[in-house]
């Protein structure tokens, strides 16, 4: 369940914002947060705007890809370049990660240095604060994704 106040307004810095609170209630017979979970948390959003064949997604040539939380012991970043529609591991993580142009989401996989198990990640780009933000699960937690430039 998902509860708040938002407002709809289109800013300089974004399309939508406001104060959410999740809530997962207890359950045995699930695969991910059996005990449950209250996240509060400040809501933002932009309208996405497909680019030009051939364009990027984000005003941004290079980024840095944020991971953190979920269970790693410390944060993992690393660089990554856009350009001519392609992201290029500019910090040898052994990252693949691709955009979807028609819907402004990511995906991606990179190898964890630590435990070199591979890690899965996904999220959506904000236009309008040029970054991204997403999610990677792992065994019983959720981490957190961040592109910045």
């Amino acid at each position: 369940m998902v509860w708040g106040w938002v407002t709809f307004e289109s800013t300089d810095s974004s399309d939508l914002d406001g104060s959410v609170s999740w809530l997962k209630l207890r359950a045995f017979n699930t695969r991910l947060f059996k005990s449950g979970f209250v996240v509060d948390s400040t809501l933002v959003g932009s309208r996405y705007t497909r680019p030009p064949r051939g364009g990027t997604v984000l005003n941004a040539s290079t980024l840095n890809l944020v991971l953190q939380g979920g269970g790693l012991n410390e944060p993992i970043t690393t660089q990554i370049g856009l350009g001519g529609g392609r992201v290029t591991d500019l910090g040898g993580s052994k990252l693949v990660m691709s955009f979807s142009p028609s819907t402004g989401t990511f995906t991606g996989r990179l190898l964890d240095a630590q435990s070199f198990a591979p890690i899965t990640f996904r999220g959506a780009v904000l236009q309008k604060q040029n970054s991204g933000s997403g999610f990677f699960l792992s065994t019983s937690q959720t981490g957190e994704v961040l592109l910045q430039p």
